[in-house]
Formats: C-alpha cells, structure tokens, sequence
C-alpha cells in the first residue's frame, strides 16, 4: 500500500513522552513527478520541492534543535508518491516491521525488485527477517506443501531483491485450540513447523503446549486467544532470538574444529 499525493493532504507526526524528542526526519518517496511540500516543526518552516526521482528516493530534513512536533503539507496538485517519514536518528538496532493482519507472507512477491531494493538502499538493511505462517496453520489440515513452495518463490524474491543481505526465517510460534475443554497444541502443528529449516521458534518456546504455559504462567506471556504473545511475550522471543544469533556468532569465530554444536535450534 502506498499514499498518493494530492495539493492540500497533511499529515502530523508527535512525539511521545516519556520517548524523546525527535532529532531528524527522512521523507521517503517515489514517482515520476516533482512535487512541493511545507514541513513545519517546532522551530523550523520551509518548503521544500521534490524532484522526481528513482522508485525509492529520500530527503531529510534536520532541524538545528530537536523537535516534538513534524507537519508535513502537499502544495502541488501533481500526483507523486510518499512511503513515509523515517524518525531513525543514531547508532542502535531498528526494526521495520511490515505487518498485515491476516496475512500469510506471500503478496511480498507483488514488491518489485526496484522498490524493494531502494528500501534497502535508503534504510541501509543490514537483515531481513520473514516471520510467517500462524494465519496459514488450519487445526485439522496436514498438507502444505502448496505453502511451502509459495514461501520458496517469496525467498527467492527477497533475495533477488536483496543482493549481499542475509535472511533470517522463523517459524510461527505454539498456538493452542480448544479441545475438548482444554487448550492444547493442534496435532498437525509440530509437522507444519518441520516443513522448512529456521529459527524454530515453536521449539525456543518450549515445544508442545508452551503456549498453554505462557497464558497460564505465573508471569502472562501471551493473550488469552492462546495465540498471540503480549508485549512481556515479544520481549522474550526478542531474547530468545539474539541468543541464536549471538551463539552461531560466537561459533563463526572459532577455529572450525574446535566448534561444537550449542546452537539449540534448528541451523539456517
């Protein structure tokens, strides 16, 4: 999805308390069209024109203090393309999550490869992880090599799309269904999970009925769908997943016959 101009469209960008002011903001846009458009912060107003450019194509615009408040204004009448404003300002890990609610990862082959590319030019991408599959898992269903060829074909679209940038897969977490009163891992699921060499994040879990631990643990980890995990949830699959990559970090390191095998999941 992508926001086509038209003279008079705004949009406003406030900072949070508690989280910092912002320092820098980077207009990420596209198109065959020069367009103009008012940015407005807390010390600064200017207009700044466009060119037109390659697919993906980037401005900043870097206040000489800090600011809270960022407005940015369409002046021009002819259609262009804006992706987004960028806030990343500083050394640190950032995380771009391309997220849609019922989606199964494959319309990331519909991204093309120029686009794509220009993303991971102008954000400098240093990793690419693809994390699908809990709304493609039916309790009851057992074959799906139709999704796992689906799933070659984005890979290979992301790597096409992605010279010299490494990826990182992993699997859906436990999910838990109602059965028989209870909550349970479906059957089906450990043999979904097996289907494709990742991050096993099922397993990092805990493996079966995990999910059913995180809910009902002493300390809440996941929502009671028995599905998703809370925000206390992500932070720990955030842990879980820098200990695999630091280990196998770690293991690069040593001289190769002295590695042994620590990594406790599944090898990329």
């Amino acid at each position: 999805y992508v926001f086509e101009t038209q003279k008079g469209a705004e949009v406003t960008f406030r900072s949070e308390q508690g989280y910092g002011r912002f320092h820098q903001a980077t207009i990420l846009y596209g198109g065959r069209n020069t367009f103009s458009a008012s940015v407005i912060t807390d010390s600064l107003k200017n207009e700044i024109v466009f060119p037109s450019a390659g697919a993906v194509s980037s401005f900043m615009v870097k206040p000489d203090s800090a600011f809270s408040v960022f407005h940015l204004k369409i002046i021009t009448p002819e259609p262009a393309i804006i992706y987004g404003v960028n806030f990343e300002n500083g050394p640190g890990v950032y995380v771009d999550n391309y997220a849609f609610r019922g989606n199964s990862g494959l319309p990331l082959r519909q991204i093309p490869v120029s686009i794509f590319s220009g993303f991971n030019s102008n954000l400098r991408n240093k990793l690419i992880i693809i994390h699908y599959g809990l709304n493609v898992f039916t309790p009851g269903v057992a074959d799906y090599n139709w999704y796992e060829q689906a799933m070659r074909s984005v890979i290979s679209h992301v790597k096409e799309s992605s010279p010299g940038i490494p990826v990182l897969m992993i699997s859906m977490p436990d999910r838990a269904a109602l059965i028989s009163g209870e909550y349970f891992t479906p059957a089906e699921l450990p043999d979904f999970i097996e289907q494709i060499a990742f991050f096993n994040l099922f397993d990092a879990m805990g493996g079966v009925n995990s999910m059913r631990n995180w809910v009902e643990g002493k300390t809440k980890l996941a929502g009671d769908d028995y599905t998703h995990p809370n925000g206390s949830g992500a932070g720990r699959i955030a842990e879980l997943i820098y200990q695999y990559l630091m280990t196998g970090f770690y293991q690069f390191q040593q001289p190769h016959d002295s590695i042994n095998s620590v990594l406790p999941f599944n090898h990329l």
